[in-house]
């Protein structure tokens, strides 16, 4: 059991800084691209919020200390920022958490799926996706991608009834809109 909190934590803190890396190259691309291409000339950014979403985390709660393992999670303790990401195309939240007890300071990482992957790559073939995110003017990384159907935003729960359902676990700050998706 150590030994595999050892190497989890090892990954967790891998992960922070390989999106922290990621984070710097897209802001620095932004803040260099889009004043030539938009009328967006003086660009401000807030600051990064950054959560793990598949981790277990000793925590105390009811006086107890206790192996929490967020498994699509993200913690939403009081005052601690999150997002709670759409689907491909539809709108994202950032959160502020409530630290609900009851949830163990948690909340949903996503809108989570309504159906799996091999139905959705079935019923959103990889053209009606591409053509879904160009009519709402969403920028797709990759055309070309074979399994860009199972990502489909309709593949997944709609995510302003996810979000009003957590209400008691978390409080939505901001709804983002999709610019652009890159899927690896």
């Amino acid at each position: 059991g150590k030994e595999y909190i050892r190497w989890m934590n090892f990954a967790l803190a891998f992960a922070k800084e390989n999106r922290g890396r990621m984070m710097d190259i897209v802001l620095e691309v932004i803040k260099r691209e889009v004043p030539k291409h938009t009328d967006f000339k003086n660009i401000r950014f807030s600051p990064p919020i950054d959560c793990h979403h598949n981790y277990a985390s000793l925590e105390t709660h009811y006086g107890k200390k206790v192996w929490i393992h967020r498994k699509g999670a993200i913690s939403a303790q009081a005052g601690e920022m999150g997002i709670i990401p759409g689907a491909m195309g539809s709108t994202s939240y950032l959160v502020r958490g409530k630290g609900n007890p009851e949830s163990f300071c948690s909340c949903s990482h996503g809108a989570g799926r309504k159906m799996s992957r091999k139905q959705a790559k079935k019923n959103f073939g990889v053209e009606a996706t591409i053509k879904d995110l160009k009519s709402q003017g969403v920028f797709l990384g990759k055309e070309r991608k074979s399994d860009v159907g199972e990502e489909s935003r309709f593949a997944y729960k709609d995510i302003d009834t996810v979000i009003a359902n957590e209400l008691d676990l978390m409080e939505p700050v901001k709804a983002v809109k999709t610019l652009a998706v890159v899927k690896g």
